[in-house]
Formats: C-alpha cells, sequence, structure tokens
C-alpha cells in the first residue's frame, strides 16, 4: 500500500504502529485493536514488521495487553474481540 499512495494521503487516515500507541494514550483508550496489517502481499514493508513495531512501542509506553483495561492488542485475520461497553 505504501509503495501505491503518497504519505500525506494517508497521514488523515493511517497511524503507524508508534502513532495508533500515543492515540490510544491521549484518548485513555479503554481497548485498542490494530487492524489491516498484513493485508497486502507484495508489500516493501515486511507483514510482520507492523506487529513488532506495536509490540515495541506498547513496551515503552508501559501499554497492557488487549485483555486488561487499557490494553492494546491485535487480532489474526477472521479472529474476534469480545468489549465489554459498561
Amino acid at each position: 500500500m505504501e509503495a501505491l499512495v503518497s504519505t500525506e494521503l494517508l497521514d488523515g487516515l493511517h497511524a503507524s504502529p508508534n502513532h495508533a500507541v500515543r492515540l490510544h494514550k491521549d484518548i485513555r483508550a479503554r481497548h485498542s485493536l490494530g487492524m489491516h496489517f498484513a493485508t497486502f502481499a507484495g508489500s516493501d514493508v515486511e507483514a510482520s514488521e507492523p506487529v513488532a513495531e506495536l509490540i515495541a512501542a506498547k513496551e515503552r509506553e508501559k501499554v497492557p495487553d488487549f485483555d486488561e483495561d487499557g490494553g492494546f492488542g491485535i487480532i489474526d485475520v477472521g479472529e474476534t474481540a469480545v468489549v465489554s461497553v459498561a
């Protein structure tokens, strides 16, 4: 995707793993899920790279895993996540 669309266009629509973790903290989200990583085969960016970047950003910012309050995570293709709204 990055090879096809300019960064300026994506800035308003897409967040890097590092930026996503900062956004998660800034809005004090109870839970966040990263999505559409590894979507485009043949990308210049290795499919596992965003996951590694997200894990590193979560560790650096001391953000817990998705199943904990204030947590951030990812789900696999076809997997579901249950989130309490109460």
